[in-house]
């Protein structure tokens, strides 16, 4: 008799479990669909001429232009995500892959020298950043 009451109680917690389990997915699913909208609604086709900078040297110790190149280079393939310093406003744009592949793959060969980009404008809050379609040397 104890058995089958414990045998009952087992069945009846395998049951919550998979239902709430379907239900923690169907969630994620939504909200998944939810995020693929909203990045799709953002992005506004641009173009801008700049410079390729490494923010983080740029930014902390003033750092641009031939003689930072190799360092920039490096901090580049150790991950600092590279940037777009644009000509006429000095705002600065980071460089977003498509997708969820490297960041600065499109613009490594570019790196402190200028450039014509189009591509698409995200913002957020004073966050800037382009999805690169067309990069071009301009000196």
């Amino acid at each position: 008799m104890k058995s089958i009451k414990l045998s009952g109680i087992f069945i009846l917690l395998g049951v919550i479990f998979i239902f709430s389990f379907g239900l923690s997915q169907m969630k994620k699913t939504e909200m998944m669909m939810q995020h693929k909208e909203t990045e799709a609604a953002k992005g506004k086709e641009i173009t801008i001429e700049g410079h390729i900078i490494d923010p983080y040297c740029y930014i902390t110790m003033d750092m641009i232009g031939e003689k930072h190149k190799k360092c920039a280079q490096m901090c580049a393939k150790n991950g600092i995500n590279l940037g777009i310093l644009e000509k006429d406003t000095n705002i600065i744009y980071l460089v977003f892959p498509e997708g969820h592949g490297n960041p600065n793959e499109k613009v490594m060969e570019f790196i402190e020298e200028d450039v014509k980009i189009s591509g698409k404008l995200w913002q957020k809050g004073s966050l800037n950043a382009i999805q690169i379609e067309k990069i071009e040397k301009t000196k």
